[in-house]
């Protein structure tokens, strides 16, 4: 594991890059456009935009999650989010 996708944002999502900081593992983050200059957006290795606005259409919308993963090919991915975690269709490691 070199690379991790923190599938949340705020305060959650910073612990969980400087974790990552802490054991030598690259970032991902994702964010709603209303994040863009949000600290953990700044703190990760690397982050990608999710092109909306409300949590539907961003970090709960399992298809761009997805999408993002492929790019950014993390393994593991942390959806952090309990309503991300409990998506019946989201895959799992």
């Amino acid at each position: 594991m070199k690379k991790v996708l923190i599938a949340n944002r705020g305060e959650i999502a910073v612990r969980i890059i400087r974790a990552c900081r802490d054991y030598g593992l690259t970032s991902v983050s994702v964010y709603a456009d209303p994040d863009q200059n949000a600290p953990f957006v700044a703190m990760a290795d690397e982050a990608y935009g999710l092109a909306g606005v409300r949590p539907a259409e961003t970090y709960l919308d399992i298809e761009k999650l997805i999408e993002i993963a492929k790019r950014a090919a993390p393994m593991p991915s942390i959806p952090a989010t309990a309503s991300c975690r409990n998506a019946p269709n989201l895959p799992r490691p």
